[in-house]
C-alpha cells in the first residue's frame, strides 16, 4: 500500500493525538527506501541519537527546578537522601503541557518569530542538579547512552533489542516493572528514575505521550518548519528529518538550533537510503 502510494503520488498524512506524523515514509520498509528520489535525487536521514533518552533528560532538567525551596543543593546527598529528595517533586499535567509549548515555540500567544527563541538556557539548566542527571544528559547529547549501559550490563544482545528492553523495563513501561536494566538504571541514574517514576505514577502511558509532544513540536514545530521557510524537501520519520544529499548539512545544523533552542546539545547521524538495506 506504502509502494503504490509514493509511486502514484498518493501521500498518506496522519498526524496523531500527540503529535506524531505517519506518512508513506513511516510506514515504507527500510529495505525499500534506497529505491526512493526526489526529483532525481536518493534521499539520506538526520538521526537525533538517542533522542527519546535525551528529552526525558530535558524534563528531569526542568522537574528538578521545580524542586521545593529549602532543599538543600543535590550534590551534597547521599544516594538514600537523593532519592527521597526526588520523591517530593510534583509532576502535573500543567507543568508537562507548558513544557510542550515552549517546546513549540509558544510564550502565551505573542505575535514574534518565536520559532528562534532560546526557550531554555543550558547553563541554567544545569545548576545544582545531581551529578548522575549530568551525565545521563552527557551520555546522551553524545550518543552514547545505549552503548554505555549495554557494556554496564555485560549481556551480549542486538543493540535494537537491547533499546527495545531498555524502553520496556525503563521509560515507558509500568512502574512495577523490574529488570536487570532497572537495577542497573537504578544504580547510574537514580535521579532520572525517580522523576521518571514519579511522572507515570498517575499512568503510566504519560511520559511517551509527553515525549510525543515534544518531539512533534521540536521536529516539526521548529525544524521542519524552518526547512520549509528555506525551500529545503524534507520529510519526517518521526524523530529523523530525510533530506536530499546536497541539503543534508543544512537541515543537520537546523536540527541542531533547534533543539538547541530547548537546551539540549544533540549527536545528529546522516545515514544514505542506500546504506540502510
Amino acid at each position: 500500500m506504502f509502494c503504490e502510494g509514493v509511486r502514484d503520488g498518493d501521500w498518506q498524512w496522519h498526524v496523531c493525538e500527540f503529535g506524531r506524523v505517519y506518512n508513506n515514509l513511516t510506514g515504507l520498509k527500510r529495505s525499500l527506501r534506497r529505491h526512493l528520489r526526489v526529483n532525481g535525487e536518493p534521499l539520506v536521514s538526520c538521526d537525533v541519537r538517542n533522542s527519546q533518552p535525551l528529552l526525558v533528560g530535558l524534563l528531569c532538567l526542568l522537574a528538578c527546578q521545580r524542586r521545593n525551596e529549602g532543599f538543600p543543593s543535590f550534590n551534597s546527598l547521599d544516594r538514600l537522601q537523593l532519592a527521597q529528595t526526588v520523591s517530593k517533586i510534583e509532576i502535573d499535567q500543567h507543568f508537562l503541557d507548558s513544557i510542550s509549548l515552549q517546546a513549540a515555540g509558544g510564550r502565551g500567544g505573542g505575535n514574534g518569530d518565536l520559532q528562534y527563541d532560546v526557550v531554555f538556557d543550558k547553563s541554567s539548566l544545569l545548576h545544582d542538579v545531581p551529578d548522575d542527571l549530568r551525565r545521563y544528559v552527557r551520555l546522551c547529547e553524545e550518543g552514547r547512552l545505549y552503548d554505555d549501559l549495554m557494556i554496564g550490563s555485560g549481556e551480549e544482545i542486538d543493540r535494537d533489542a537491547f533499546k527495545k528492553r531498555l524502553f520496556t523495563q525503563v521509560f515507558y513501561g509500568r512502574n512495577f516493572v523490574e529488570g536487570k536494566l532497572t537495577k542497573l538504571f537504578a544504580e547510574r541514574f537514580p535521579t532520572v528514575l525517580g522523576i521518571i517514576r514519579a511522572i507515570k505514577r498517575p499512568d503510566y502511558k504519560r511520559l511517551s505521550h509527553h515525549m510525543l509532544r515534544v518531539e512533534s513540536a521540536i521536529v516539526i514545530g521548529r525544524a521542519v518548519r524552518r526547512c520549509a521557510e528555506e525551500g529545503i524537501w524534507a520529510a519526517t520519520i518521526h524523530d529523523s528529518i530525510v533530506t536530499t544529499p546536497e541539503h543534508a548539512e543544512t537541515v543537520v545544523g537546523v536540527m541542531e538550533q533547534a533543539f538547541g533552542s530547548v537546551g539540549v546539545r544533540p549527536t545528529i547521524k546522516v545515514t544514505a537510503f542506500d546504506e540502510e538495506a
